[in-house]
């Protein structure tokens, strides 16, 4: 894990961001929705406060959006989605098939293209990542850390604040320095 202003953000890598000009997306990991959003190449959001209609890019969201599902499968439960909440964002887009990856752990899953914001409500002005990485309890994501043979899982996930988060960006390479402060899962190697 690495951090963006202070935020926890996770590196994975996923269908639709093109890895030769993204080689390290990073995200924000959201254990209340099982719903993983992604923000989309051409997405805009609407007037909010003083920031004039734009480009999802710009101030006040300032998002990653590099997803382009235009060469994924759409959702077969269906493509469209209006207002919905992704970690504190009112979004409107499209639905596809897709592979998400933490390192070699890969699962195919529903992406969410976040198309249009129209609210912001948690992440004003702050870094909106690449997208929300969803790992509540109904999440496919946790379908890749389980056997298929045995049906159980052995995964660790480490939660950890970096001593200064307003210090020089840590790069993602460096990130299995920081010491664990809360870890869930079975695999703690403490």
């Amino acid at each position: 894990m690495a951090e963006k202003d202070g935020i926890p953000t996770v590196a994975a890598t996923a269908d639709g961001i093109d890895a030769s000009q993204h080689p390290n997306p990073y995200f924000y990991l959201d254990f209340s929705s099982s719903k993983t959003i992604l923000w989309g190449v051409d997405c805009t959001h609407s007037a909010m406060g003083s920031y004039t209609e734009g480009s999802c890019n710009n101030p006040p969201t300032l998002m990653q959006n590099y997803f382009d599902g235009s060469e994924l499968p759409t959702s077969p439960l269906s493509t469209d989605f209006t207002d919905q909440q992704f970690g504190g964002y009112t979004v409107s887009g499209k639905q596809y098939l897709g592979e998400i990856c933490f390192g070699t752990n890969c699962q195919v899953m529903n992406l969410y293209s976040g198309d249009s914001v129209t609210a912001n409500d948690w992440n004003w002005n702050q870094d909106g990542a690449y997208g929300i990485i969803g790992l509540g309890g109904a999440s496919g994501l946790w379908e890749g850390f389980i056997q298929p043979g045995t049906y159980t899982a052995t995964y660790s996930i480490g939660l950890a604040r970096f001593s200064n988060p307003l210090s020089a960006e840590m790069d993602l390479k460096d990130s299995s320095t920081i010491t664990s402060n809360i870890t869930l899962g079975s695999a703690n190697a403490d």
